[in-house]
Order: structure tokens, then C-alpha cells, then sequence
């Protein structure tokens, strides 16, 4: 489904909630090794991905944090180090007209590109079905226009095949990636259609 709950509610902080919008259409488990929010079959990968503002506020406000739907994981529990969240504007909708040989911080289509989170997580058994929160070190400042762009940098350095995998949902030419077993990789990078269900929290500032 694909919706946006409104809601306003005094909330700690200073700021009052004004709803999230879930974008989790028909969704489905992660392909094998994954590509976004990252491959974890992979010891290092990045990816960047598009939601469409139709469904956003329409002035400018915060985001908090983010929610990603966990569909199964087969170790546990799963250790991922040198986790980073990055947001940015876009006037895109897709990735259809652009170039895919570039890297996710070298796009034009790419503005005010910001550092909202830089974590160490453990995954675990208890996630598994469930909405995993993202809670930013820096609120993104949401310009109420554009749509939002979420890069995920992973440079855990390691992996294993029982890593998360989340759901997805099927959005043409909606993310770009990269992946690389040796060393964080750069340049010329791949196009797919498996966007990450989220959910994406909003508040006033």
C-alpha cells in the first residue's frame, strides 16, 4: 500500500507530528544478496534511491527518521559496522533519463546532500516482519518541492549470506547501485527496481 497518515500530536523535541507516508506497494522479499538499503552479501556497497513528493508535505518540514520493513533474517545475530544514511533533494521522479556511470554523490540531480546518520547496528531475530527505525543524528530539512533522494553507504568490510533482507517494491528505474567485495567502489554503477518499503516520518520545525 502506498499512503500518507495525518496526524498531529505534540511530540518531544519541540515539534509536533505531521504524519508518515509508507510507500510498501505489493511488497516482496529482497533478492539474493541485495542491492538497497545494501547488499549485504557483499563486504562493501552503496545505493541511492528515489520517493516521488507527490505524497509528501507540500511546505518545508523535518524528517526524524525512517522505517524499513525487515522480511527475514538467517543468522543471528548480524553485526554491520561503518553504517551511513545520507538524504538529499531531487527533482526526479526515476533514474530513467540520467546516467547510471556515475557515483551517488556526483549527480547534478542530486541538492542539499546531508549526513543524517552514521551508526553501528546489530540485526536480530526479534526484527524479523517488522518495521526497523532509523532515528537521525540530524533531522533532514525537508523543502516540501522535491522528491527525496536516501543514499546508504555500507563499508562494513565483511558479510554473510544470513544477512537482512527487506522487503522491496517493485519501482521501475528507482535505484542505482554499487557493490564490491575488496574495497568500497566508485564510478560507473548499476540500475535496478527493487525500492525498499519505508515508511518516512515527518514533523514540523
Amino acid at each position: 500500500m502506498l499512503h500518507f497518515i495525518n496526524m498531529i500530536k505534540p511530540i518531544s523535541g519541540g515539534g509536533q507530528d505531521i504524519g508518515t507516508t509508507i510507500f510498501n506497494t505489493n511488497p516482496q522479499m529482497a533478492s539474493s544478496l541485495g542491492k538497497a538499503p545494501f547488499a549485504y552479501g557483499y563486504s562493501y556497497s552503496w545505493a541511492t534511491w528515489i520517493y516521488y513528493s507527490n505524497l509528501f508535505p507540500d511546505y518545508p518540514c523535518q524528517i526524524p527518521y525512517i522505517k524499513l520493513s525487515l522480511n527475514q533474517l538467517n543468522t543471528s545475530p548480524f553485526n554491520m559496522v561503518g553504517q551511513k544514511i545520507f538524504m538529499s533533494h531531487t527533482p526526479l521522479q526515476n533514474w530513467q533519463n540520467t546516467s547510471v556511470n556515475v557515483s551517488h554523490v556526483g549527480s547534478t540531480f542530486i541538492t542539499d546532500r546531508v549526513e543524517v546518520k552514521s551508526f553501528n547496528i546489530v540485526y536480530d531475530d526479534s526484527q524479523e516482519g517488522a518495521w526497523v527505525e532509523f532515528y537521525f543524528d540530524t533531522p533532514f530539512i525537508y523543502n516540501g518541492v522535491d522528491s527525496i533522494c536516501i543514499d546508504w553507504e555500507n563499508r562494513n568490510g565483511g558479510f554473510e549470506y544470513g544477512g537482512p533482507r527487506f522487503n522491496v517494491s517493485i519501482v521501475p528505474y528507482s535505484v542505482r547501485y554499487k557493490r564490491d567485495d575488496s574495497n568500497y567502489p566508485t564510478g560507473n554503477c548499476n540500475l535496478d527496481d527493487e525500492r525498499p518499503s519505508i515508511a518516512i516520518h515527518f514533523e514540523t520545525i
